[in-house]
């Protein structure tokens, strides 16, 4: 995994969480450093998971508001969220400025 460090051994650790219902939906390890690239692959595990389970067919359609720091946080992601009708907060990278 490349960070601002230089190359180490490690993974970056994404958990979804129902915070209504205080349980851990989804949880993955990917390989890199940033997280931007994450985000719609959790995001399927989410819809995934709920469907599975019987509890909705497509969560994400539902209007859920789902939410995440700003390491989501891009073009290609802001471009998804839009394009699939997701309930989407996620503050850009130059949200203090």
């Amino acid at each position: 995994m490349t960070t601002s460090k230089g190359t180490i051994q490690g993974y970056n650790g994404v958990a979804a969480v129902d915070k209504k219902h205080q349980i851990i939906i989804d949880a993955q390890a990917f390989g890199a450093g940033q997280e931007h690239h994450t985000l719609e692959p959790v995001l399927r595990g989410i819809k995934e998971r709920y469907a599975r389970t019987g509890i909705s067919q497509d969560i994400l359609k539902d209007q859920v508001i789902i939410t995440a720091d700003t390491g989501f946080s891009n073009d290609a992601n802001n471009h998804y969220l839009r394009r699939e009708g997701i309930n989407a907060y996620i503050p850009d990278n130059q949200f203090r400025s």
